[in-house]
């Protein structure tokens, strides 16, 4: 996996809509995403590693899911800001090493896994440890859902909210401080997966990538 991609662009591309604040953006792979927990025939488990969202949780459990909440972007930053200038290496594996500790779903053999856009904001050192983590979450033909901003995407956190489902707002949150770090060209986002299947990828009219990852052991 690899890291790097375009530099974080200043203005986005036109919304398909935008009310009160929020930008409005059609989604494919969401009703997928649902589709396939359901055919499980059980309660499916799923794993949300954002910043939590009220309206998301309440859209998930409409469906039947059973959703645990991690937010491994606020959980990361407090770790890296307690590693002050250690070198690469010892940052890398210090990190997993706390990820691992902190990680409190140990165990749970997940249907779903929710990274929204969480890999963007992400540094190259920290973002393949994630990705671990999120794959290894999951049991085996579990399904990964996905987003990967583009390039003219604001440098600051913006969460991915369900609207509906074929609809998602995208909002500022100024309580995260985390920054956009890179843009993963799709060549990248492929690469990612390399091992699993990727169900759907499909592009926004203003380049935000949506991606569905059914895992394979």
């Amino acid at each position: 996996m690899q890291g790097g991609g375009k530099p974080a662009g200043e203005q986005r591309g036109k919304p398909q809509g935008a009310q009160g604040g929020r930008a409005y953006f059609g989604v494919h792979a969401l009703k997928s995403f649902l589709q396939g927990l359901q055919a499980k025939g059980e309660k499916p488990i799923v794993l949300d590693l954002s910043p939590a969202s009220n309206a998301n949780l309440e859209y998930f459990l409409q469906f039947g899911l059973k959703v645990y909440l991690y937010d491994i972007l606020r959980e990361v930053s407090e770790k890296e800001e307690g590693l002050g200038d250690a070198n690469a290496k010892v940052k890398v594996a210090t990190l997993a090493m706390r990820l691992v500790e902190a990680f409190p779903f140990q165990g749970i053999p997940f249907d779903g896994v929710i990274l929204w856009n969480t890999l963007d904001y992400l540094s190259d050192l920290v973002f393949p440890i994630v990705l671990t983590k999120a794959l290894g979450a999951l049991r085996d033909k579990g399904l990964l859902y996905a987003f990967f901003f583009e390039e003219t995407a604001p440098l600051a956190y913006e969460r991915i909210q369900i609207a509906n489902i074929n609809q998602v707002t995208v909002e500022p949150l100024p309580a995260l401080s985390v920054k956009r770090l890179r843009t993963f060209s799709n060549r990248m986002i492929q690469d990612l997966f390399g091992g699993h299947k990727i169900e759907a990828f499909y592009m926004t009219p203003n380049g935000i990538r949506e991606v569905l990852v059914r895992k394979h052991s």
